[in-house]
């Protein structure tokens, strides 16, 4: 980075375009600064280059053998055992890419999936940070999901900068790969977070609900007497005691047919219904 930073600030930007040193008599500016020896900057190149090809290789037929074994993807079942199937297969990948000849046409491509790579990692990253879920412990405390989903969208910005027609062959195969795991189902269970949110968002409600103060229900009980004015089905004045549980208010009335007028005994008596004296009620069990 540092190099880079004096490259830029040192040196004319004509100059730094010149990819093939035809300015300098075939020498790449780099190499024409460098002590004591040109060749010290194409070495560690170089050796640079080698590291990180080494380290790809070895990563990326980790993933493909993970991958094979999951049944995530349909690959070949040669691909899970061992490891010298995944390696020669991430070996002729990568040899496809050096037999393009330009590094001009290979950047990009690299560049454009190394970025949808990312661009997933963020995405899952932060639907982790919105799920809270119990396994997603990040190390820095300073952590946020919306760090993760900007660094989704930067990440998304930078493809179509790069090359907006690489981009889109390559979302669309990152969509496809998972709407084909999604469909196929994979044998090893992994767990998705786009079907965690609708759960996520109930356990939130219920959550809010339980904060919020008790509720007092007011109920209202129309019973039905019979011709010696007892309760023909008590059972409901013990349901209402269940839901009205420690608060509210219970209403139970009943319609007497006749004249109020010349009834009033037997309106008095049907008021006396359903005391502890004359007719106990016994709770109701669920």
């Amino acid at each position: 980075m540092s190099a880079a930073l004096l490259l830029g600030a040192c040196v004319e930007g004509q100059l730094l375009r010149d990819k093939f040193g035809s300015s300098l008599r075939g020498r790449p500016v780099l190499a024409a600064l460098s002590w004591p020896s040109p060749w010290l900057p194409l070495a560690g190149a170089l050796l640079a280059a080698g590291g990180a090809g080494l380290q790809a290789l070895a990563g990326g037929s980790r993933l493909l053998r993970g991958l094979a074994r999951a049944r995530a993807l349909p690959l070949p079942p040669a691909l899970g055992r061992g490891e010298l199937w995944p390696l020669a297969a991430t070996a002729a990948v990568a040899e496809l890419g050096v037999l393009l000849g330009s590094i001009d046409l290979v950047a990009p491509v690299l560049s454009v999936f190394s970025l949808t790579a990312y661009l997933c990692l963020n995405l899952a990253c932060a639907m982790q940070g919105l799920l809270t879920a119990p396994g997603w412990n990040p190390r820095c405390r300073l952590y946020h999901w919306a760090v993760s989903l900007a660094g989704a969208g930067l990440c998304l910005a930078l493809m179509f900068a790069t090359c907006w027609f690489y981009a889109l062959p390559a979302l669309g195969m990152a969509g496809m790969a998972y709407t084909y795991a999604d469909l196929q189902g994979a044998p090893s269970e992994w767990g998705e977070g786009f079907r965690s949110l609708p759960l996520s968002a109930a356990l939130a409600a219920l959550r809010h609900l339980e904060q919020r103060p008790p509720r007092r229900p007011q109920l209202l009980v129309l019973l039905k007497l019979d011709a010696e004015l007892r309760v023909t089905q008590p059972q409901l004045l013990a349901l209402a005691a269940q839901l009205r549980a420690a608060g509210g208010l219970t209403v139970a009335a009943t319609v007497l047919p006749g004249d109020v007028l010349q009834a009033r005994e037997r309106v008095r008596a049907a008021e006396q219904v359903g005391g502890p004296q004359k007719n106990p009620i016994n709770p109701l069990k669920l």
